[in-house]
């Protein structure tokens, strides 16, 4: 692992590297994504492009405001994207992107909440909270961050965002490819969440090919034809019976 590079204007990231928008406030120690008011949106993005194949990246940040316990929204993101600084509904970023993103939504939606795993007391114990296999990532994408707040509020602070280079040993066939063109991909289909009820909390999910949504979609279209040519057989058995009556 490589010396990190510090990214998105904290620590030592020069500013023509970043662009930001709303209502971001960079500081010397923090970036604000939004203050804590409502129906705030914010965001901040790398202005070069990341053409490293193997990295890791540290994301050190603060949710915190004034309201009351367990009353927080609506959360942020961690992105890497082919495109960047497009406002829109998903904290704060377009709804429709190509890459990878990372959502911490801390807007209590049902009653189980949410759980995330992380070092909170700072004490470098770091408990995994998901790990996905079979990700592929095109190069030449941008990292950035956004927040966003509704009608509850919060302090959306990045402390920190660090990249490492790593050191992976690929195949020749890896080494010769164009990374700049492959498409972002994961084996994994199913989310953790659907893998609940897994006594081996291993993933069970595998991903859905062309064929495999052909014949799902096949098998559905066919499913709907039975069920109306049932519904029209005794239909007309009904009202063949009614007659008799008359």
């Amino acid at each position: 692992m490589h010396r990190p590079v510090a990214l998105l204007g904290v620590g030592s990231s020069p500013s023509s590297q970043r662009d930001f928008w709303g209502s971001t406030l960079v500081t010397s120690s923090y970036v604000r994504l939004t203050p804590d008011e409502k129906s705030k949106q914010g965001s901040i993005w790398n202005t070069v492009p990341c053409y490293l194949k193997d990295w890791e990246m540290h994301v050190q940040f603060k949710v915190h405001g004034s309201g009351k316990k367990n009353l927080h929204g609506d959360g942020l993101a961690v992105w890497y994207t082919k495109d960047r600084l497009h406002p829109g509904p998903v904290f704060g970023n377009q709804d429709q992107f190509l890459g990878l993103a990372l959502f911490v939504d801390t807007f209590r939606n049902d009653l189980h909440g949410m759980d995330v795993m992380i070092d909170v007391e700072d004490k470098n114990e770091w408990k995994e909270c998901i790990d996905i296999g079979g990700v592929r990532l095109p190069t030449g994408y941008f990292f950035g961050a956004s927040a966003a707040t509704g009608d509850l509020s919060d302090n959306h602070d990045i402390i920190s965002m660090k990249l490492y280079q790593l050191m992976v040993e690929h195949t020749p066939e890896e080494e010769n490819l164009d990374w700049t063109k492959i498409e972002p991909s994961v084996s994994l289909l199913k989310s953790p969440k659907d893998n609940i009820d897994d006594p081996t909390g291993n993933f069970r999910g595998t991903p859905l090919t062309g064929w495999k949504v052909f014949l799902l979609l096949l098998c559905a279209l066919l499913g709907i034809v039975v069920c109306a040519v049932v519904g029209a057989v005794v239909f007309q058995k009904r009202q063949e019976r009614n007659k008799r009556f008359y």
